[in-house]
């Protein structure tokens, strides 16, 4: 009987990356469009904690970008431009696109000020008088928070960010997301203009501890690799929690630092066959323009079906059942192209050493 051959989930294995994270990826931008999309409070969602998918976002960015090109940038004093850039060709061609399409589409406050703005991942803060640091595309501050954090790691991984720095990162951000969940009862923030200051300990505690994560696989990973149906539903059952507003501050707190790593840490051992290697990256694919698209793709159908009346349900399911395949069509049609084209252009561009 013919099987397939396996696909491990390693750096030094068959598939050259972590297969199963990108599935994850995938799946914590779908259940955060339905938090997003079902909203009608804090208890009243089909996702009541898909705002925390965010947070496994960083803490996986960390894992990733460092097993992706740490190596590089600590022995490759030229290295850190080129990784700047890859992360610009990488992430830039959504930000352009959707901001276009909210400063068209999203209602309220905006002008060109908030084009460009947003266009550089820069929170308006309140200036409009809007509670969102990025009107065009809400969003955007999470992206924000990521090249943020992948510029301080580029230009300080080669010199300065040991281990012991990374604790220390870990720690006094730790210290910042045990006291918003104390005091906010969640760590539902970010979006909202004045936040930022808390919103960059969210940020830092999770992307370090991703990178420690992935600096100390050796001795963190698992002797047998994990189950990968027990994972995706261990992270599943995390993310559509009940919210229970007298201890939703605690289960925050321990998803953010305790579970999201015990998931990542399972989910790096995991070994797939072909099929489900396809799988996961294909929605590995997906994530990115699934995020990046929710909220002005939201905007541009409201805008085109107001003339049909729709209730507020009916609209909901629409745009649940719309926005998966107009984000595939995003990525084959706009982002792929985008992205293959600067990468083409600024190859092009380098000079060439001749061989002697």
């Amino acid at each position: 009987m013919k099987t397939e051959p396996p696909t491990a989930a390693m750096p030094q294995g068959q598939a050259g990356r972590f297969v199963f994270l990108d599935g994850l990826r995938g799946v914590a931008a779908m259940m955060v469009v339905i938090y997003h999309y079902t909203f009608a409070g804090p208890a009243e969602n089909a996702m009541q904690h898909g705002y925390l998918a965010v947070d496994f976002f960083f803490l996986l960015s960390g894992f990733v970008i460092a097993a992706a090109y740490e190596d590089r940038l600590r022995t490759r004093a030229d290295y850190c431009a080129r990784f700047l850039v890859a992360r610009a060709i990488r992430l830039y061609p959504l930000v352009i696109l959707t901001t276009l399409v909210g400063f068209a589409a999203v209602d309220g406050p905006k002008d060109m000020a908030s084009l460009l703005s947003n266009m550089l991942l820069l929170p308006e803060l309140t200036r409009l008088g809007r509670e969102d640091s990025f009107v065009l595309n809400v969003a955007m501050w999470s992206l924000a928070m990521e090249v943020l954090v992948n510029i301080l790691y580029a230009v300080t991984v080669r010199r300065w960010l040991s281990d012991r720095v990374l604790i220390g990162i870990v720690a006094v951000s730790l210290v910042g997301v045990l006291y918003v969940a104390a005091t906010s009862n969640d760590l539902n923030i970010g979006a909202r203009a004045g936040t930022l200051p808390a919103t960059l300990m969210r940020t830092l505690f999770s992307f370090a501890l991703g990178i420690l994560i992935y600096r100390w696989r050796g001795w963190l990973m698992p002797a047998r690799p994990a189950s990968p149906a027990l994972v995706l539903l261990t992270f599943a059952a995390l993310l559509a929690a009940p919210y229970h507003a007298p201890v939703n501050g605690l289960f925050d707190a321990l998803a953010v630092t305790v579970f999201f790593p015990l998931v990542l840490i399972a989910g790096a051992s995991v070994v797939l066959n072909f099929t489900q290697a396809e799988g996961c990256r294909i929605l590995g694919e997906l994530s990115y323009p699934l995020y990046a698209i929710q909220f002005p793709f939201s905007a541009a159908l409201a805008l085109l079906l107001a003339p049909l009346g729709l209730t507020d349900g009916a609209f909901r399911l629409l745009a649940l059942l719309a926005v998966l395949p107009t984000a595939w069509a995003v990525l084959v049609l706009y982002d792929r192209p985008a992205r293959a084209a600067l990468g083409a252009r600024l190859a092009g561009a380098r000079p060439r050493v001749q061989a002697a």
